[in-house]
């Protein structure tokens, strides 16, 4: 019970902060929020001890600097913070701390405040939990998501930086950049259909070549080759479809989104999110890739509350209650993506 009441507080806390930076004009009381939206998520993901799934592997590879042998193989982006952490002296832990406070300082930081409290609220019930697991993935999709927002807002040059910082740290990253490039290109709402209807029809074929490209130039992947024809129980939950509804709504309201800048942009990329989903229920390799491309519907949804104003009270609780329902879903589960989150434990009562 102590567990549900820490995660929820977290989300009350950090919500109400966003909140606040998001429809609060004094610039104080806009610092002063982001700050305790910022230690509401970074304290207890600081203060953890042995919860989480590679939270023992990062420690030993920790220890060991960092070797590059078998499965301790890390992106040089994540390698050098952590061989930085090392040269300082700090221990294995705090190097975890360090991580932690990078990916929730740049998420309470630097986004903006137009997307504020939707995007963090909804962030906390799908990605934190996540966060305490897949460290080294959700660290790349902060640096990723502060490029998308840049990209999106016009500073181009600023966007590539950190969507390039985003592929140094997790590999799977450069998926979701290429989603983001991709997305530029024009196509019609008619085209978009087609391309949903014909998708699967030639999915094993792609994805089966894809990997042999991909797997010759990063030897890596090649463990996805094997994953393509099997299909986990885990699949088929909650947690693959609730983040894409609000991307099928961006799609079936596009004449709302096209009232906006780069709506095109917009609704290519949720467009290749919903496909990615679809993909996923019939081949395994792309469960992670959902998980990381999550943010591309999370930052859209603020686009459609601005265009459709009309349903925008109705959007707000849908998506609340919707996600909310996953966020508990997450903490009554006592393996998360094989992660015990469930009791919380702190550094202070091992």
């Amino acid at each position: 019970m102590a567990t549900y009441f820490l995660y929820i507080s977290i989300l009350l806390l950090a919500s109400s902060s966003a909140y606040i930076v998001q429809n609060e004009n004094n610039l104080s009381i806009q610092i002063s929020a982001r700050f305790i939206c910022f230690f509401s998520m970074f304290i207890p993901a600081a203060l953890r001890y042995r919860i989480g799934t590679d939270y023992f592997n990062y420690i030993t590879i920790y220890r060991e600097q960092f070797p590059t042998r078998g499965l301790q193989q890390m992106e040089w982006g994540f390698k050098t913070l952590g061989l930085l952490c090392n040269k300082l002296g700090l221990p294995p832990h705090l190097f975890i701390v360090v991580v932690s406070g990078i990916t929730y300082g740049i998420i309470c930081f630097f986004l903006d405040k137009r997307h504020c409290f939707t995007l963090i609220t909804l962030y906390i019930m799908s990605l934190y939990l996540h966060s305490y697991n897949i460290i080294r993935m959700l660290l790349g999709m902060s640096f990723f998501l502060y490029g998308l927002q840049c990209d999106y807002y016009g500073k181009k040059i600023k966007g590539y930086i950190f969507y390039f910082l985003s592929m140094t740290i997790h590999t799977s990253l450069i998926v979701v950049v290429f989603i983001s490039l991709l997305s530029y290109i024009k196509i019609n709402n008619f085209l978009r259909i087609i391309i949903v209807i014909l998708l699967p029809f030639f999915i094993f074929s792609i994805v089966s070549y894809a990997l042999d490209i991909l797997s010759f130039l990063y030897p890596r992947l090649a463990i996805y080759k094997s994953l393509i024809n099997f299909r986990p129980k885990i699949i088929s939950g909650l947690s693959i479809i609730i983040p894409a509804i609000p991307s099928l709504i961006i799609i079936f309201r596009s004449k709302y989104i096209q009232k906006i800048n780069k709506s095109n942009f917009i609704l290519n990329m949720n467009l290749c999110y919903i496909l990615l989903v679809v993909c996923t229920f019939f081949i395994s390799a792309f469960s992670r890739l959902t998980i990381t491309c999550c943010l591309i519907p999370l930052f859209s949804i603020q686009l459609l509350l601005n265009t459709d104003k009309k349903l925008k009270k109705c959007y707000y609780y849908f998506f609340i209650l919707i996600f909310l329902a996953l966020f508990i879903r997450f903490i009554g589960v006592n393996e998360l993506a094989g992660a015990n989150i469930n009791p919380y434990r702190s550094i202070f009562f091992r």
